[in-house]
């Protein structure tokens, strides 16, 4: 039997846990026909080789993995196939697939849009958007992200969405806000790349409402993470099905 292995980054912050479990159930609903497990590739339990471990032993002869990460930068590429290559080894009788990164959906440009609209300035067609990410040296990864404000500007008819970086990557957040307000920009919406609340979130908030406080008036407004919406388990059961259906075909082309 085919299970499913949601793999989060984690998060010390006990609500972006919290989101994060929440999302779990959402996936379940919508995937009735798979037991759902999940883990953390770091900060939070359980990690990969316990969520592997449990699958294994919960009687999987699959294992289908599906990274929770909106970028395609080193955690998807590297870390996390490692991590799943090492946990399976232990377990012969039980093949491990891994599926897509999410920020690749065609799809997730609607999640993104859908909790910009419940910010009203996204409205004002001279509001500015700031789509902010975690930032990678990963060059692929930090694509992704520019190819998904791409996207999202489309959809809004609006050109450009902004990007921006919280590490490693350029432009900074500050660095983007500071060009935006020496442009003249009074309303600029700020985006979360960021499925759930954690630190940097949280960090994002302080640099809003820092440059706020200069100006004297409000002229950055934030959405919220988007990892609870609905869609968005819509996007992570689309993905089981791929995956599934590729090991279905993949195992009929073996009896060919």
């Amino acid at each position: 039997m085919k299970h499913i292995l949601l793999i989060g980054h984690g998060s010390r912050d006990s609500e972006g846990t919290a989101q994060f479990k929440e999302m779990v159930e959402t996936v379940r609903k919508k995937a009735p026909h798979y037991p759902v497990h999940y883990c953390f590739l770091e900060l939070a339990a359980p990690d990969i080789a316990e969520g592997v471990k449990e699958c294994a032993e919960a009687g999987a002869s699959d294992v289908i993995a599906i990274p929770v990460l909106l970028s395609k930068a080193g955690h998807y590429k590297r870390d996390i196939p490692v991590h799943l290559e090492e946990a399976g080894k232990l377990y012969p009788g039980t093949a491990v697939h891994y599926g897509e990164y999410l920020g690749g959906h065609p799809l997730t440009a609607d999640v993104l849009m859908s909790r910009l609209l419940c910010v009203p300035e996204t409205q004002k067609r001279q509001s500015e958007i700031v789509l902010v990410s975690q930032g990678s040296s990963d060059k692929e990864g930090n694509s992704s992200i520019k190819n998904l404000a791409v996207k999202l500007g489309q959809k809004l008819q609006r050109d450009p969405v902004h990007t921006a970086f919280m590490v490693a990557a350029s432009p900074s957040l500050e660095m983007k806000l500071e060009e935006l307000v020496q442009q003249g920009k009074r309303k600029i919406v700020i985006l979360p790349g960021f499925l759930f609340e954690g630190a940097m979130v949280k960090k994002i908030r302080k640099t809003a409402a820092a440059v706020n406080e200069k100006q004297g008036r409000n002229i950055i407004f934030q959405a919220e993470c988007f990892g609870t919406e609905d869609l968005f388990a819509e996007i992570i059961a689309d993905r089981i099905t791929a995956a599934a259906h590729e090991i279905e075909n993949a195992a009929a082309e073996k009896v060919v």
